[in-house]
């Protein structure tokens, strides 16, 4: 057993230091080297996903190969040991809080490993350690159990992580632990794919999408014109891939053209001969000719709605003559349809135009007209309900977890199949915008469903080579930290299919959302209590449908079962989310209450646009220690660990505010341990400047999730404002990661108004980190450090909790020695095992300039009427008379 014990707070960062420990062991019986015997041993790869949850295995698991793991008889699976009865996280580190098995995918690398109970764990490193100690219970005369003493305030003494790591001597194994801290420290998001994929889609139309009109016609160099063909009722334009769209609408303008002739030969020969013109209408181009040089331009004008266009790879927003090749003019028609003029007038030429000449006839050569995409597009509808296909390289198998935080979207199919699974998608590339010459790179992000085959993979479409993914609808980007306008839910976007390359087509990725609504902030408090409570084993009715951001305000316990991990606080704020998003610590072990206080102690309160903001990140995944810190850092939050339990605190609400009805402990003399022979040793040591203030800050906000989160893309100075601002250099400068805080200066001007309530936090920034946080860095704190308090109260005092201390020799901060009932938080704990003391590092608060001071409303009067009876200036004498 190491002597000591030590957990700290990074009161700068907020987190739990990496503190560790080593534990010796002696093995008697040598059995230690079964559990810590490296990667050599024979083992299993699991062949299908085993969900998180208690439900005991009750059948041999189907491994990677066909074969069979008889988990149902016990064994190890990856970190997670099973029960001789096919028991879930048989061996728990918290015996009292029944946490369920972990979730166990086998459909990404590293397969899952599995090894019997004879051939014990393959994987040691990650595993959750715990040490208790069991106080005798002087009262009843029994050793109480291990909920009853948590429950009564006494939790594990120490706990962390195994590490693969240490060393032996003969048979004494030293076995080397992460600390408390290491249960914040986990990739999260490991499980989503990190690539993007190409994206296709048959486009379906709506009603009002499928008009078709068609008009031929001749002019002559006076301007008059010919009508050789006209239908405006006749065609509607058909569901499919462009080749099939294409096809009808070359019959359609063959028929039409051929009322002047046939085989598409405009014929007539009026009003001289020689006067016959031709048409040609597929995929790669247009053709429109004049049989000879006859004085007159033929033309040929088709009206398409924009979906229909873009399909067949013609952009209607570019204007005409733009591009190298020759283009047809395209003339907004209202509603979402465009006009395109095919002509025999020379290029960048208006084919509108009643001022041609001779050479507008085209002198018998065929004028060609060419999309800008050859072969088609995929289209994106703007409205979603549309079915998209997505490639993987090589016909690759594509695992994506169904985020469980929101029910499912309005009911989908896919190929006649009902859509079983749900998460946000990002999807990228260029798109065409109005008033651009060229295509500009965008990013969107929509709410997509899927089929899964139950193994958590995305089930393949009809084709049996891509996978299907219907998009419910798309969101305002610029709420995910993506700063592009949202695609017009009228015109949609375009996706080059025969691109030479990928980044030239649209290609889609999950995202891994942190947040609950889609169209407003979330509560910073509520992301945090989530991440560190679900543990996948949440499940919502199938019957629910959710619809928008209302039924998250609307939200109905009996829509939802909370996983095995209960709050007991509302929705969100539960175990709500998949294992992969999430730490899965013990909700007992969560200072819940804590949560709550720090929001209502920023400005503007738990909802104010401070306390909120908004998480999502794609591709790689992230670390869950570098997303707290993120959420905490910009609200001056720390985490604390007092009672043994993860919670918050905002350090700058000090002696100013709280700390007079939250003390845990009242330290004075007769508390202090120090060790035997040495009365030097109950004194602690003071470091006068434990804080620094700043002089300006730097705020880096509003993460990109396609390119590192944590990298704000925007900046915001601050500048302190408390009493000592002026007298310092200025040169001390504080930089605040802040990558949830939204751009709300995306917004403005936003008429369409699609995101809900984003508020400006700036306002409630500069108060809290200008003047609160500003003045109490500014105070003259003092660090104690090696003060020994003796059991009882120094075995139950852990980082974060409150002293209310009286010790004589501190030098204080009004120009003495010694304190009387000063406040101080303690940052670090250093327990002995042995005898149950603890040593710590507290912040004594300096007190803020402007504190109260309570002076005297009453005195006492003798009978004495000479003042010098009081008092002798002579002697320099107090005497003290009978009361009157």
């Amino acid at each position: 057993m190491p002597r000591t014990l030590k957990i700290g707070l990074d009161l700068e960062s907020g987190l739990i230091e990496e503190d560790s420990a080593t534990f010796r062991l002696l093995d008697i019986d040598g059995t230690v080297p079964a559990f810590f015997g490296g990667l050599d041993k024979p083992y299993q790869q699991l062949g299908q996903r085993l969900p998180a949850g208690s439900t005991p295995i009750a059948a041999p698991l189907v491994g990677a190969n066909e074969d069979s793991l008889p988990a149902d008889e016990g064994g190890y699976l990856g970190t997670e040991a099973i029960g001789p009865n096919g028991e879930r996280n048989y061996y728990s580190h918290v015996p009292w809080a029944s946490m369920p098995g972990q979730d166990h995918p086998a459909t990404d690398e590293p397969f899952p490993v599995f090894t019997t109970r004879d051939t014990g764990p393959l994987l040691v490193e990650g595993r959750r350690v715990a040490l208790y100690r069991i106080i005798f219970d002087p009262d009843t005369g029994t050793w109480p159990s291990f909920d009853d003493q948590f429950i009564g305030g006494r939790p594990m003494l120490w706990w962390g992580t195994l590490r693969q790591a240490g060393k032996v001597e003969g048979r004494i194994w030293s076995i080397n632990c992460a600390g408390p801290g290491s249960w914040l420290r986990r990739s999260l998001a490991n499980r989503a794919p990190t690539s993007w994929f190409p994206v296709a889609s048959e486009v379906q139309f709506a009603d009002n999408e499928r008009k078709v009109y068609l008009d031929f016609y001749k002019t002559d160099i006076y301007g008059f014109d010919y009508w050789y063909g006209h239908d405006v009722a006749s065609y509607s334009v058909p569901d499919g891939s462009p080749s099939a769209v294409a096809s009808y609408l070359s019959s359609a303008i063959s028929t039409v053209a051929g009322t002047a002739g046939q085989d598409g030969v405009w014929t007539a020969d009026v009003p001289v001969a020689g006067a016959a013109s031709s048409i040609e209408f597929d995929l790669l181009s247009v053709t429109v000719s004049t049989l000879a040089d006859c004085g007159y331009a033929a033309r040929l004008v088709i009206t398409l709605h924009i979906r229909a266009w873009r399909l067949l790879g013609w952009e209607p927003l570019y204007e005409p003559g733009s591009l190298s090749g020759p283009q047809p003019l395209f003339v907004d028609s209202g509603d979402g349809y465009y006009t395109a003029y095919f002509a025999t007038v020379p290029p960048g030429s208006d084919p509108v135009s009643k001022e041609g000449g001779p050479e507008w006839t085209g002198e018998g050569i065929p004028r060609i007209y060419t999309p800008l995409y050859p072969g088609g597009v995929s289209v994106l509808s703007g409205l979603g309900g549309q079915v998209v296909s997505i490639a993987t390289e090589n016909l690759a198998p594509l695992y994506v977890e169904s985020q469980t935080i929101r029910a499912r979207p309005p009911f989908a199919e896919i190929d006649g199949t009902d859509t079983d699974s749900w998460r946000l998608w990002a999807f990228r590339g260029p798109i065409q915008l109005a008033g651009e010459d060229e295509p500009v790179d965008t990013v969107q992000v929509a709410r997509c469903s899927w089929v899964s085959d139950g193994y958590g993979l995305v089930a393949d479409d009809a084709s049996g080579i891509r996978k299907g993914l219907h998009i419910s609808g798309w969101l305002d980007p610029r709420l995910f930290g993506l700063n592009f306008e949202p695609i017009n839910k009228w015109v949609g976007w375009a996706s080059n299919d025969n691109a030479d390359d990928d980044e030239g087509k649209i290609q889609a990725s999950p995202l891994s959302f942190f947040g609950v609504y889609y169209n407003r902030p979330d509560r910073a408090a509520d992301t945090i209590i989530r991440t560190l409570v679900s543990t996948g084993t949440g499940a919502w009715d199938p019957a629910i449908v959710d619809t928008s951001d209302d039924f998250v305000d609307g939200y109905s316990a009996s829509w939802f079962t909370e996983g095995e991990n209960p709050t007991g606080l509302a929705y969100p704020a539960m175990d709500a989310e998949i294992y992969d998003l999430s730490l899965q610590i013990p909700a007992a072990m969560i200072d819940l209450a804590s949560f709550a206080e720090v929001g209502a102690d920023l400005p503007g309160g738990e909802s104010g646009p401070l306390a909120m903001g908004k998480v999502a990140v794609q591709g790689t995944s992230i670390q869950s220690e570098e997303l707290l810190g993120a959420l905490m850092a910009p609200r001056g939050w720390c985490f604390s660990l007092k009672r043994g339990k993860f919670g918050l605190f905002a350090p700058h609400l000090g002696s100013e505010a709280k700390y007079d009805d939250a003390v845990d402990f009242e330290i004075t003399e007769s508390d202090l341990h120090g060790e035997a022979g040495d009365p030097a040793s109950t004194i602690p040591e003071v470091e006068l400047r434990p804080v620094f203030p700043f002089d300006r800050m730097t705020v880096d906000y509003t993460g990109d999730p396609t390119e590192g989160w944590l990298e704000g893309q925007s900046s915001y100075e601050a500048k302190a404002r408390d009493p000592g601002a002026r007298a310092r250099s200025g040169t001390r400068k504080r930089e605040v990661k802040a990558p949830d805080l939204i751009a709300t200066e995306w917004f403005v001007g936003d008429k369409a108004k699609k995101v809900e309530l984003v508020q400006s936090w700036q306002n409630d920034l500069k108060k809290l980190w200008e003047v609160g946080v500003a003045s109490w860095l500014s105070r003259p704190h003092r660090l104690l450090t090696g003060l020994r308090v003796s059991r009882p109260k120094g075995q139950d005092i852990y980082p974060g909790a409150i002293l209310k201390l009286t010790n004589p020799w501190p030098a204080n901060s009004t120009g003495s020695y010694g304190v009387t009932g000063g406040y101080a938080r303690v940052l670090s704990v250093t327990h002995e095992t042995d005898s149950c003391a603890c040593e710590i590092e507290c912040l004594l608060e300096g007190g803020a300039p402007n504190a109260l001071r309570w002076a005297p409303v009453f005195r006492v009067v003798d009978e004495v009427s000479d003042t010098t009876e009081r008092y002798d200036p002579a002697t320099r004498k107090f005497y003290v008379q009978a009361w009157g």
